[in-house]
């Protein structure tokens, strides 16, 4: 097959602008982007986790330092009860005196280990909200990540799908210009690149060697014959 000069100075210009939507439909996978939203979801998933499992632990605190500080203040009551008995005295002997000293003193080593342990636990519910508010403001940045990426896809796609929409129409108007050459290769470019040019004895878009038929035919035509690769079935031009 032989083209005529305009046939293949449009041919050539349809195979840069087809490999350039060839490039933008890869491009609109956004592969890599998709990769880091995935992991982002991933992420903030198991931030989620994490804050659930400090909140627990919080509240779990909480309940401790109500326990805590209810128990000390019954041992403070009891202590004032026996104190104001020890101060009264009515009925009392010296033995009892002494028994309730010792009843008294019990009681507030008590106390002191209560108070001990209730101050430990105010100091360890403070550490879990803290831990808790940077686990959030570290959530919030993975939500803000994500978001700001899921921007980015939704206007990277509406830009390239107006390229693509833009190449497809140059690619009609290029194969209108080819003649039925056009026709031919639009339907061929349906299921691989359709038209290539010749690359050092071999297929441009598919790579594949040609045979010595087509290398042949190419030899022996003009500089605007055409070959076709059996590996991809495209169409092979000479670059001129």
């Amino acid at each position: 097959m032989e083209l005529t000069a305009e046939q293949h100075t449009a041919t050539l210009e349809w195979i840069r602008v087809s490999a350039q939507l060839r490039k933008n439909r890869a491009d609109a996978q956004q592969k890599t982007l998709k990769e880091e939203l995935t992991a982002l979801v991933a992420q903030h998933k198991e931030q989620a986790g994490k804050i659930a499992k400090l909140t627990a632990h919080r509240d779990a605190i909480q309940k401790q330092v109500r326990a805590l500080n209810a128990q000390s203040t019954d041992l403070e009551a009891e202590i004032r009860e026996r104190e104001d008995r020890m101060n009264d005295g009515t009925g009392l002997t010296s033995s009892d005196l002494v028994a309730i000293g010792k009843e008294v003193d019990g009681l507030k080593t008590k106390l002191q280990r209560t108070e001990d342990e209730h101050l430990a636990a105010m100091q360890e519910e403070e550490r879990a909200t803290s831990a808790i508010d940077t686990a959030t403001q570290e959530g919030h940045a993975i939500a803000a990540r994500g978001k700001e990426l899921q921007e980015k896809r939704t206007n990277t796609a509406a830009k390239l799908d107006a390229e693509a929409k833009e190449l497809s129409s140059q690619l009609a108007g290029l194969a209108s210009n080819m003649g039925d050459f056009g026709t031919q290769v639009t339907q061929r470019a349906q299921d691989g690149p359709g038209a290539t040019t010749l690359r050092s004895g071999a297929c441009g878009g598919c790579g594949a060697a040609l045979s010595g038929t087509a290398l042949d035919s190419l030899s022996n035509s003009g500089p605007y014959g055409v070959a076709e690769c059996e590996e991809c079935d495209s169409y092979v031009v000479k670059e001129g």
